[in-house]
């Protein structure tokens, strides 16, 4: 992910925004963020996905590195840090995982992470 380690990051896993989905049909018209509770840096986003499959932490492209990335760099490179208060309060709606740390073991518990045979 481009931009610099310490830039936040917002993200929900499928089955939260699934629910969330199922919770918006109750709720008032109005624009809302869907999104785990604990944002987390690009670092920490990717350092929990390497520990939840067992394998060295990702060197991440050096912030310089971000406009050779194009528009989708600058855009991915923001620190974006979104609530999902208002959200929860319209509708009793809450993630299952906090954030990432707690959602890549679940994510990843079916995939084998291990060399394919010779």
């Amino acid at each position: 992910m481009p931009g610099p380690a310490e830039s936040y990051v917002s993200s929900v896993c499928h089955d939260d925004a699934a629910s969330a989905a199922a919770a918006a049909l109750s709720a008032e018209p109005g624009t809302y963020n869907v999104v785990d509770d604990e944002p987390v840096t690009h670092r920490e986003y990717f350092d929990s996905l390497a520990r939840a499959l067992g394998v060295p932490s990702p060197r991440l492209p050096p912030p310089w590195a971000t406009p050779v990335f194009g528009s989708i760099g600058k855009l991915l490179a923001r620190s974006q840090r979104i609530s999902n208060l208002r959200f929860r309060a319209a509708t009793q709606w809450e993630p299952r995982y906090r954030s990432v740390r707690e959602g890549w073991p679940a994510a990843v518990a079916p995939v084998d992470v291990r060399e394919p045979a010779a």
